[in-house]
């Protein structure tokens, strides 16, 4: 200031009313459509895919089958542990006995394996 006057100092202008509407707009705007996507995604991630079907479809499936699988081997254990008492074999003799029998029969192993614990023989 070469006169030496002082010049107020001068601060940034506020912006115009109407800009910072618009701001206001766009921020809310902005708001809305993320909640919208992040309930749209809320939504779809609730709802099981044909894939998420089809898969627990088959893990059911599966989960049957081995309960199946679980049940035959029990009892196939028991016609083991009659033939080993009965015939006073060992384990391996009597499941030998077993699967031979089985297949001379043509018959499953774990149904002849029923027939055993009910007779008491092959």
């Amino acid at each position: 200031m070469p006169d030496g006057t002082r010049q107020p100092c001068s601060l940034p202008t506020p912006a115009p009313a109407t800009a910072r509407n618009r701001a206001a707009e766009v921020r809310d705007e902005a708001r809305r459509l993320r909640a919208q996507s992040a309930a749209r995604r809320a939504r779809l991630a609730g709802r099981p895919s044909q894939e998420s079907w089809s898969r627990l479809a088959a893990a059911e499936a599966r989960t049957a089958q081995l309960e199946r699988a679980l049940l035959s081997n029990r009892r196939i254990g028991i016609a083991i542990g009659v033939l080993m008492t009965r015939l006073r074999l060992t384990d391996v003799e009597a499941f030998e006995l077993l699967k031979q029998a089985s297949q001379r029969r043509n018959v499953k192993l774990r149904e002849l394996a029923e027939d055993v614990i009910y007779t008491g023989s092959v």
